[in-house]
């Protein structure tokens, strides 16, 4: 995983380590680490936040956008 995380953080085409938006609503991506095992993540301004490592079953519950406190 160390390797997964530097790989996203240096910007590195890496062929093992594919990365592809959580829908329906794209807010967060996912780099998949192992057969199930997934990073999420966000990018913005340049920056990446690391969100979660979760099973790949559980990745849909970032597929919405977070509700905004008011």
């Amino acid at each position: 995983m160390i390797l997964a995380l530097i790989i996203l953080i240096k910007g590195i085409d890496f062929a093992g380590l594919h990365v592809k938006p959580i829908l329906p609503d794209k807010h967060y991506l996912e780099a998949r680490i192992s057969s199930g095992d997934r990073i999420v993540f966000r990018v913005e301004q340049g920056t990446i936040y690391f969100v979660d490592v979760v099973k790949h079953d559980d990745i849909a519950r970032y597929g919405r956008r977070p509700r905004q406190v008011r």
